[in-house]
């Protein structure tokens, strides 16, 4: 099971639908393990870019599979980032079930506590980038 109720597509778009039809089945499964094993070799994780780029797969290819493993608990969210080549922050997935839970709680101001919100994530110093002024 790859965590999708249906095939990985945009509900309104056909051109969506076609692509992820096209590759259902044993395509799918064959770019998924293999995805999952690029991770595994990466023990510092992968951004959905370096992925893309690591197994010269398109962005929108690697992905979707990405996303499978994800929902599957096969891979999770490090909780770390990186900058992608744009400059702009991207998650670094990483093989494996996470070893914690990954967003504690704190108690909410605005409902004095009756109710709960996620923590602010860490800050993240990182060097400027012309990205990153954006």
């Amino acid at each position: 099971m790859n965590g999708y109720l249906t095939i990985p597509a945009v509900a309104h778009s056909p051109t969506s639908t076609a692509a992820a039809e096209s590759v259902r089945g044993d395509t799918a499964t064959t770019l998924r393990e293999a995805v999952r094993r690029y991770l595994v070799s990466r023990i510092d994780g992968a951004t959905d870019e370096e992925i893309a780029e690591g197994m010269a797969l398109p962005p929108n290819t690697a992905r979707p599979r990405r996303r499978e493993l994800q929902l599957d608990g096969a891979i999770h969210d490090s909780g770390e980032t990186r900058t992608t080549r744009s400059g702009r922050w991207a998650v670094v997935w990483q093989a494996g079930p996470p070893a914690k839970p990954m967003q504690a709680t704190v108690p909410c101001v605005v409902c004095r506590g009756k109710g709960r919100v996620p923590a602010p994530p860490p800050r993240r110093d990182a060097p400027m980038t012309q990205g990153s002024l954006l």
